[in-house]
């Protein structure tokens, strides 16, 4: 079994698509609309990791792998103004 930094790394590369997606609304949607964008993917992520990850861990491992995920992404995307 992978080791949660293994996970993180994994599952980082397969989300990019997903996240660069999510890269834009935040231009178009107000904060608190995009913050709920952002947290509802995750959620469906979470809810049916077959449809994003090749081969998803079960559990709880999966719930926190995908957490602090979007954690470091909303993290990086602190920076970057609301237009």
């Amino acid at each position: 079994m992978l080791e949660a930094r293994d996970l993180h790394a994994k599952y980082r590369s397969q989300l990019r698509p997903y996240l660069e997606m999510l890269k834009p609304k935040k231009y178009e949607l107000s904060d608190e609309q995009w913050m709920r964008f952002v947290r509802k993917t995750e959620r469906h992520i979470v809810n049916v990791p077959d449809q994003y990850l090749i081969d998803p861990a079960k559990g709880d491992i999966l719930k926190l792998s995908i957490h602090n995920l979007f954690t470091e992404f909303l993290h990086e995307m602190e920076n970057i103004p609301n237009s």
